[in-house]
């Protein structure tokens, strides 16, 4: 089977229909009123590689000392974004391992090291250049990161009973 070449038009209509795709996975995230969000489950869809990366990063997002004051690994982010990648199309998941993989190696480059061996700093300072990058797809792979870490963190209830917000079921 030969590989079809692509144009670049096709191939951002690709990656603008995955992280929009990404984005509707909102949907799927449990809102804290079913006791499955109460549970660790474990791993579906990330690599153990892809989890630590995912919570590295969204640990940048969300330390304890953040205004909020409780963490993304106290509420499981991780987790919730992996039961919420299960539910997308094969190729989304890959898209996102892509993204993962691109997220954790990229650092050897400019420091040396991956992702998840850098200092908070260093990965607060990588972030930034990814989200300030003006290569299209590095900057889309921050904002979907982005994205859904910060859907699974303010789903989750314990977040959203600290910032006031109650939704009934």
């Amino acid at each position: 089977m030969g590989h079809q070449a692509i144009s670049r038009r096709q191939f951002l209509k690709r990656i603008g229909v995955g992280t929009a795709s990404v984005s509707l996975v909102s949907l799927t995230f449990p809102t804290g009123c079913h006791p499955s969000m109460q549970e660790t489950p474990p791993l579906e869809v990330l690599s153990p590689t892809q989890y630590r990366t995912m919570e590295a990063f969204a640990e940048r997002f969300f330390p304890k000392e953040s205004p909020i004051g409780i963490s993304a690994r106290e509420v499981h982010v991780t987790q919730g974004v992996d039961r919420a990648a299960k539910r997308l199309p094969a190729l989304k998941r890959w898209m996102i391992g892509a993204a993962l993989w691109l997220f954790e190696t990229l650092p050897r480059l400019t420091y040396g090291k991956r992702f998840t061996h850098l200092s908070s700093e260093q990965q607060l300072e990588y972030m930034k250049n990814w989200e300030a990058s003006t290569w299209s797809l590095k900057r889309g792979g921050f904002l979907m990161m982005k994205g859904v870490v910060c859907l699974a963190y303010y789903r989750h209830p314990k977040v959203r009973e600290r910032i006031g917000f109650y939704r009934t079921c």
